[in-house]
């Protein structure tokens, strides 16, 4: 007997590790910043918020469903 999850069990997940990758990742790697440099300027915390939301929008093209929240 097999405890394996189906595969869709998986999705939220893999989407969600590529939202915080996306964001935090990416554009401290551009901007030379770090991920507390990031939470403490307005202007940084938006742009990270924007890629969560567009990533988030992607997913659900996917039929995933995620929020900002998750």
């Amino acid at each position: 007997m097999s405890n394996a999850s189906p595969e869709e069990a998986i999705q939220e997940p893999n989407w969600e590790w590529l939202a915080f990758n996306a964001a935090l990742n990416t554009l401290s790697a551009a901007t030379g910043q770090t991920v507390g440099q990031f939470g403490a300027s307005a202007p940084a915390r938006e742009l990270v918020a924007r890629v969560v939301d567009e990533t988030i929008a992607v997913a659900q093209t996917q039929s995933v469903n995620l929020s900002a929240a998750s």
